[in-house]
């Protein structure tokens, strides 16, 4: 065997050797993934104790005539998940008349409730990423070193913080305003996709302040956009969005 056919012989094995530890090297140091955290619990899920009104909008604000269906033990409308407090109220969604996978629901599942003489437990609570429904109380209050409860005005964020909700105006704008019919129902939200604050109805209005419902370039708005506006029915400011807006996106 020449010299030269010898080197050959040993290089390809001395190859064939390291080529396993490289491949080990390599998915040792590769970057790992991060792995995605348990999503947060936003409601605390209780039972109603008394027959109460669950109303469309704050009833401190658009009055307590307002438009509202019934929950208590003798309804349909028997658990309830508080989302956040105001000012005596607490609003929750009525999980009977939530969408579902085999539902679109009953319009509207989201509302307001009065915290004293109506829910189990009547506040919103910080639960630990990962809650499940079989850990969150619903005959009786949870825990405190649990779930904390949240002070009212404040409600957990999609990053599981804990802030404040901030709730539009209830006084109506000055000067020229717009009146836009809503096309469909639609929920009134504190901003562009953020808290639920209220309810509208098809062929309500909401009043915007240009001569148009345009964007700021003068465009009709996307489906999935936000149109700032008052709403009479709710006495309140607040976000609709543009899907719900005919005259807003054509």
């Amino acid at each position: 065997m020449t010299k030269r056919r010898t080197s050959i012989i040993l290089a390809g094995a001395l190859l064939a050797a390291l080529l396993p530890v490289a491949a080990t090297y390599a998915q040792e140091t590769k970057p790992k993934q991060a792995q995605s955290q348990p999503k947060p619990r936003y409601t605390n899920s209780t039972n109603v104790s008394g027959n109460c009104p669950v109303y469309w909008n704050h009833p401190r604000v658009s009055g307590k005539t307002g438009r509202s269906w019934p929950a208590g033990p003798a309804t349909t409308s028997r658990r309830l998940g508080v989302r956040y407090v105001s000012d005596g109220y607490a609003m929750v969604i009525d999980y009977h008349r939530a969408p579902t996978t085999k539902s679109k629901g009953t319009f509207p599942w989201w509302g307001w409730v009065a915290t004293t003489g109506c829910l189990v437990d009547p506040h919103a609570r910080h639960f630990p990423r990962g809650t499940t429904s079989a850990q969150d109380r619903r005959d009786r209050p949870d825990r405190e070193d649990f779930a904390p409860a949240i002070r009212s005005g404040w409600a957990v964020r999609g990053d599981d913080s804990v802030r404040r909700v901030e709730l539009p105006p209830t006084s109506k704008p000055g000067g020229h305003l717009t009146p836009i019919r809503l096309g469909s129902d639609a929920t009134l939200r504190s901003g562009p996709q953020k808290f639920v604050i209220g309810n509208l109805a098809r062929h309500e209005q909401i009043l915007i302040s240009r001569s148009q419902c345009r964007t700021a370039h003068g465009k009709p708005y996307t489906a999935q956009q936000w149109v700032k506006g008052y709403a009479p029915a709710a006495r309140r400011s607040g976000w609709v969005q543009a899907s719900h807006l005919p005259a807003c996106t054509r």
